[in-house]
């Protein structure tokens, strides 16, 4: 299966390890999520939502706990989800690389290669999917992990916005009358939506590999993660 997202979100094993060395430091910038609004609360973005939603349906089933969906900032290439199923703990991994942004009206206004979507109906879009079974004390400590990060979730004075980069966003039901969302533009590897992020491809790549070494780098960066939030919660 073809690797999606963003080269640039790799750690070495060394750089692993720095990591899990280092003492507690100021706030890296993108340091925590901001409340969601850039896509799914936000009327302008109303028809962008539409399409999301259409081609990517099945992430908003009922069996589906989390998700991070991503996105470049200029909506150029490679969007997805990668998501949590429970009951059982399944990684589900769905991505196109149509640009989905193009088929909205703010999209279409910008008029950057519209008329070359292929195919021109956003209803065909046949999106590549993934789906592989994770042992179920793997699945919580992911669903632990989102929901700290997740209850991080600020506003900032200043938001942190680009032209270039990638947008994430994270979603987690927490039970049938409450999720908790937010999102990010390009953090710091080191931070903790970073460090979250990277267990969102770790899913990723197990999910096309299904092998023991994929399985154990996946928890080994649950790992890193929940290191990194249990130094944020220290007195």
């Amino acid at each position: 299966m073809k690797r999606i997202g963003f080269s640039g979100w790799r750690y070495p094993a060394l750089a692993l390890l720095s990591l899990l060395c280092m003492g507690a430091a100021p706030e890296k910038p993108g340091g925590h999520l901001e409340p969601e609004s850039r896509v799914w609360n936000v009327d302008r973005y109303w028809d962008y939502t539409s399409v999301v939603r259409w081609v990517f349906r099945e992430v908003f089933g009922d069996d589906v706990v989390l998700w991070m969906h991503f996105s470049p900032s200029m909506g150029s290439h490679e969007e997805g989800f990668v998501a949590l199923k429970s009951n059982p703990a399944q990684i589900l991994v769905v991505h196109t690389d149509v640009p989905l942004f193009l088929y909205s009206e703010r999209g279409r206004q910008g008029g950057t290669g519209f008329g070359k979507m292929s195919p021109a109906d956003y209803h065909n879009v046949l999106p590549v999917r993934c789906e592989a079974a994770i042992p179920p004390n793997l699945g919580g400590r992911i669903a632990g992990a989102w929901r700290r990060v997740l209850l991080q979730t600020r506003y900032d004075e200043t938001p942190r916005r680009g032209m270039d980069g990638e947008y994430f966003s994270f979603w987690q039901r927490v039970n049938d009358l409450r999720v908790l969302s937010g999102w990010v533009w390009s953090p710091e590897d080191d931070s903790n939506p970073g460090i979250l992020i990277r267990v969102a491809f770790g899913m990723q790549d197990y999910c096309a590999a299904q092998d023991a070494a994929h399985l154990k780098a996946l928890s080994s960066m649950v790992g890193l993660l929940e290191y990194h939030l249990k130094a944020d919660e220290a007195p």
